[in-house]
């Protein structure tokens, strides 16, 4: 009635849940609400498993009219809010999490903001990370360093829309890939790996290519980033073997 916009937030482990009965009845409207998700993802991990929102994409990717983002830095935050804001036409949720800076090299700070599309950050041929979030692009950014001292490269891909994508960017940018590992900051039912294959099988995009997923397929652990990651086997270290191994099988 006063053409005021809402920007809602919250912890996502209580917004996304919560409050999911709300978010859906406002969707069904088509009226528009910004979300934001606080805390999102396995990290941090001090206050234990209550805190830890590790299901919030699959308790909404499943409303329609809703997109949700989750930006790497700080930067990215702000292109994404100024799009929910000034172009999106229906409700969206921000993940939003804590972690420590991605190094520079990666070089994600001057790249345009575009809505369903990802950002190449290295390039490499027939092996594909696509990540998203503070947390879990740091990791892909000490993986990559690992795999250059093997001279491995693979493409690695940020992607901040994590339920929606544009079919010609993904055929453009994964046309020479024949294996994709999603590294994801969410349980491993429901988040940006299963959207985006079954968006890639729907639409036909590609029919010779195989899929990995890393995620957390059990409550999290509770401790310091180093020990939660390494844990459920996302660290640089764990990763970096995984795609190794796979990279030399490939390349036999």
């Amino acid at each position: 009635l006063m053409s005021l916009l809402p920007v809602v937030n919250s912890f996502a482990s209580f917004l996304t849940a919560r409050a999911n009965e709300q978010i859906y009845n406002n969707c069904t409207e088509n009226t528009k609400i910004i979300y934001i998700c606080l805390y999102a993802g396995i990290l941090p991990a001090g206050a234990g498993k209550s805190h830890q929102s590790l299901r919030d994409i699959s308790l909404l990717s499943n409303i329609p009219n809703l997109k949700i983002f989750h930006p790497s830095n700080a930067s990215e935050a702000k292109k994404i809010l100024h799009y929910c804001i000034n172009k999106a036409k229906y409700t969206c949720a921000i993940r939003l999490n804590l972690g420590p800076p991605i190094s520079e090299n990666f070089k994600i700070i001057d790249k345009k903001f575009s809505a369903g599309e990802g950002k190449v950050l290295s390039n490499g041929k027939k092996i594909a990370l696509i990540t998203y979030g503070q947390t879990m692009t740091s990791v892909a950014y000490k993986v990559n360093k690992l795999l250059i001292k093997k001279n491995i490269e693979i493409k690695i891909i940020n992607f901040p829309s994590l339920n929606f994508f544009k079919k010609k960017w993904l055929y453009q940018n994964l046309k020479k890939i024949n294996h994709i590992i999603f590294l994801e900051d969410h349980f491993s039912k429901g988040g940006l790996a299963d959207l985006m294959t079954t968006f890639i099988m729907n639409e036909k995009i590609f029919t010779n290519m195989s899929f990995d997923k890393l995620s957390i397929k059990d409550f999290p652990a509770c401790g310091t980033p180093n020990e939660v990651l390494k844990y459920h086997r996302l660290d640089e270290v764990s990763i970096f073997k995984k795609i190794k191994n796979l990279y030399e099988d490939k390349n036999r």
